[in-house]
């Protein structure tokens, strides 16, 4: 299993009765896989949606979870779309683990419809009068997968620099409120990366009634 699946072996006892392993983040892995990702979907576009379906069809993904799974496909489709439309679909593989453009992401999220009513968007609360397109229009994104949090710390600056070194999205543990992803965002792409520097896409996912 660990050989052919990708799986990590943490440490094996003296017994070898068991094997202690698991999935941890792997941006050299996540990229390949990001790599094989883009050569299906530019020959079948629909290929994640297809693969998707076929297992909420099958009921390989418990009710609960499957808003959340939906929600990551379509995040993943819109960072790959982002990627090769800074980069271009020319010549070599595009390299997912660079990042692209916290607007060009949003664009590639939503139907071209909405796009001028999300980058005039002015903060609620007010005090800043700068629309979104003028505070992030230096702002950067880049996740190559999700990672599961065990806790609520990822909801922090903190955890938002780790997971941009690493290229790493993340999924809310299941009792957080109010937020079910995180995406680390880098507001200006000539800053050094730190906690200082550091924000992040909130996402709640509801299931529609």
């Amino acid at each position: 299993m660990v050989a052919s699946h990708m799986r990590t072996a943490f440490s094996v006892p003296d017994s070898r009765l068991y094997i202690r392993s698991g999935y941890p983040s792997e941006p050299f892995l996540a990229e390949a896989a990001s790599r094989q990702m883009y050569l299906y979907m530019r020959d079948s576009p629909n290929t994640m949606i297809s693969i998707l379906k076929n297992n909420l069809d099958h009921g390989l993904i418990d009710l609960g979870q499957r808003g959340e799974v939906v929600m990551r496909v379509l995040l993943r489709k819109a960072y790959m779309e982002a990627i090769v439309a800074e980069q271009g679909s020319q010549g070599p593989q595009p390299n997912f683990s660079k990042g692209c453009s916290f607007l060009q992401f949003l664009k590639a999220l939503f139907a071209d419809r909405h796009h001028d009513r999300i980058l005039k968007a002015t903060p609620e609360n007010g005090v800043e009068e700068h629309t979104l397109e003028d505070a992030f229009k230096d702002a950067v994104v880049r996740f190559t997968h999700f990672v599961k949090a065990v806790d609520d710390t990822v909801v922090k600056t903190e955890a938002m620099e780790a997971g941009f070194m690493r290229g790493s999205a993340f999924i809310c543990h299941n009792r957080q409120k109010d937020v079910d992803i995180i995406i680390p965002v880098l507001l200006d792409k000539d800053d050094t990366v730190a906690e200082s520097s550091m924000s992040a896409l909130l996402i709640q996912v509801k299931r529609r009634k």
